[in-house]
């Protein structure tokens, strides 16, 4: 009977024992059950990422997209200017003459690239019949950041090689105001710029209706004369020297005696 009780009495301690690591258990589970629940998962932190990068695109983004840092001037008559944003990518169209209007309104340059909306042009029926006339079209990469400038500026001049009267060139902002002051476009009023330093004569009128080929012509015609005049003053300077024998020494000259 004693043995049966000592029995039954360690049975009841071994089931509290259990029961205490199945609770102990249980408290666990559910600790690291809780905690799952409220880490964010993988997914939500993906959801919360992409939200804020809409609300930077829809702030700070729209500006860095909507922000032109160059301007294309396509002067053919019709004359139209492209604004290009540091993406490469038009955000603007804008005729600068009533012909232009009307090109700029028959074409959908919006948001193509820079390069995508030259081709557009050269393209366009209208510009073709000019350029087989032999029209002018002076191009004109203008802004402030002259790597971009440069590099645009070289791109479309890979894009109108073949065409002998595409005349391309870039300049800042300041420099194109200056052209406009006196009714030039910028390609010319740099031709201007050079040709008045060989000739301060030169007025920017003078330049206003020649064709670029003329004036490259004129400015190539006044460097040779300028060439050619320093040569000669070269000459006359050193025939004026007195000459001097292989020593470096001059050479005395004979006097007879009477």
């Amino acid at each position: 009977m004693l043995n049966r009780k000592i029995q039954e009495a360690y049975q009841g301690i071994v089931a509290e024992e259990s029961l205490k690591n199945n609770t102990k258990q249980w408290i666990q589970q559910e600790r690291i059950r809780r905690e799952q629940k409220h880490k964010p998962r993988p997914v939500l932190k993906l959801v919360a990422a992409i939200s804020v990068f809409i609300l930077l695109l829809g702030s700070g983004g729209a500006w860095f997209y909507f922000t032109p840092t160059a301007y294309i001037t396509i002067d053919v008559n019709p004359s139209i200017e492209l604004s290009v944003n540091r993406l490469d990518r038009v955000i603007g169209v804008q005729g600068q003459n009533e012909d232009g209007d009307v090109l700029a309104a028959s074409l959908d340059l919006k948001g193509a690239s820079y390069e995508e909306a030259f081709s557009l042009i050269l393209e366009d029926s209208w510009i073709q019949s000019l350029l087989a006339e032999d029209a002018e079209m002076e191009v004109a990469v203008i802004g402030e950041q002259s790597s971009q400038n440069e590099q645009m500026q070289t791109a479309l001049e890979q894009q109108a090689k073949g065409q002998g009267n595409i005349y391309c060139t870039s300049g800042s902002t300041e420099l194109a105001s200056s052209a406009a002051e006196v009714d030039l476009p910028l390609g010319k009023y740099k031709a201007y710029l050079v040709l008045k330093e060989l000739d301060p004569s030169v007025q920017p009128q003078d330049l206003q209706s020649l064709p670029m080929p003329a004036i490259r012509d004129w400015i190539d015609s006044l460097q040779q004369e300028e060439t050619q005049q320093e040569k000669s003053i070269a000459e006359e300077s050193s025939q004026g020297e007195p000459q001097r024998n292989g020593n470096g020494k001059r050479r005395r000259q004979a006097h007879t005696s009477s």
